[in-house]
């Protein structure tokens, strides 16, 4: 029963967040945090670096993700060393990955990926395993199952993907096509749930798109999907069901990967069929052959309580905030929208007398 209360209490929360802020974000207000002045022009402003809700949702992603894996992953009875150590080094191949794999296949700087971030954290999770197992694990006589991990990874991504697509509507990336321009049938079925832009600096928007014309949701309905089926993981993980939870939520996530590409209307590389949809679809054999050479049985008890044990410790915290704060500044700064600020003060706010202090 706790299993049961601790998947839907956070699958219900989740989701009500989403389709909350998904009406709200694509507002002008929603795109910017703060602009930080750096250098003086000649007229007395500065140039700024703008902090984007962009880098604040994608920060709040990724950390909900790691608290989730970290949590299934102790919850199973593994060695918290190896599994931060394990998380981090994938963390520290996919955040450089986003701008990498984006600049290789749309040829332009400034522009992230999540989906090629998640596919090289993919290929390289097993390989990363195999050498904390032999590595630290050696030393501390413990070693990671490499199948409950993946189990776990997968169903942590898509809560976390699920979550950071609210970044993608407060930038106005990652948008979809003109409602006016689909069939009939998704005209009639998204046109209810359309999302529309404002502000001339939201991506779609600098890209020629027009101010408050009608889009298919695709973020939305990607949120809604990713969490449902990041939950429904969570639970099949924790009633010891490893191999059920990881291909539910590889398999959903990536196959809605390569489908949802096509209702997108953002540059995505050339051709009909764009490189991230092929990845996702690359994913899918690789696991299932690495999965089906993992076949025998795991007994390992499971205690939700036992998994969130390491929250109570200072330093799990402390890990978890610097975690969110890299995420934020990898993805927060703005590269590809600038500010100019101005400083003055308000005279008539003034205190009488505070003049002659400093006549």
């Amino acid at each position: 029963m706790t299993n049961t209360i601790f998947s839907i209490s956070l699958w219900a929360v989740l989701t009500t967040i989403c389709i909350i802020l998904s009406r709200v974000l694509s507002a002008e207000k929603w795109q910017f945090i703060a602009a930080l002045p750096n250098s003086k022009n000649s007229d007395g402003s500065y140039n700024g670096t703008n902090l984007t809700y962009y880098g604040l949702f994608t920060a709040n992603a990724l950390l909900i993700s790691a608290a989730i894996a970290l949590v299934l992953l102790h919850a199973i009875g593994y060695n918290i060393v190896l599994i931060i150590l394990t998380l981090t080094l994938v963390l520290i191949i996919c955040m450089p990955a986003s701008k990498i794999v984006a600049y290789i296949v749309e040829k332009r700087k400034g522009t992230l990926t999540i989906g090629g971030a998640v596919f090289t954290g993919f290929i390289a999770a097993p390989v990363i395993v195999g050498i904390v197992n032999i590595t630290a694990g050696s030393a501390l006589s413990s070693k990671l199952e490499l199948l409950p991990f993946l189990a776990a990874l997968t169903a942590a991504y898509a809560i976390g993907e699920g979550t950071g697509r609210l970044a993608c509507i407060s930038f106005g990336c990652c948008y979809g096509k003109k409602i006016e321009n689909l069939s009939a049938l998704f005209h009639k079925v998204l046109s209810p749930f359309s999302i529309k832009y404002y502000g001339k600096t939201k991506k779609i928007i600098a890209n020629g798109g027009i101010e408050g014309c009608a889009t298919a949701p695709i973020q939305t309905i990607t949120s809604l999907i990713y969490i449902s089926t990041g939950a429904v993981s969570t639970y099949l993980f924790l009633e010891q069901m490893f191999i059920l939870s990881f291909f539910i939520s590889l398999s959903i996530t990536q196959i809605w990967r390569f489908l949802s590409e096509f209702l997108r209307d953002d540059y995505r590389g050339d051709g009909k069929i764009s490189a991230y949809q092929l990845m996702s679809l690359m994913v899918i054999p690789y696991y299932i052959i690495i999965a089906l050479s993992y076949s025998h049985e795991y007994k390992n008890d499971i205690s939700l309580l036992e998994g969130i044990a390491p929250f109570k410790n200072p330093i799990t915290i402390i890990a978890l905030q610097i975690l969110w704060l890299a995420a934020f500044i990898h993805s927060g700064k703005s590269t590809v929208t600038s500010s100019i600020i101005s400083f003055k003060t308000v005279k008539n706010r003034q205190k009488k007398g505070n003049e002659k202090k400093f006549a």
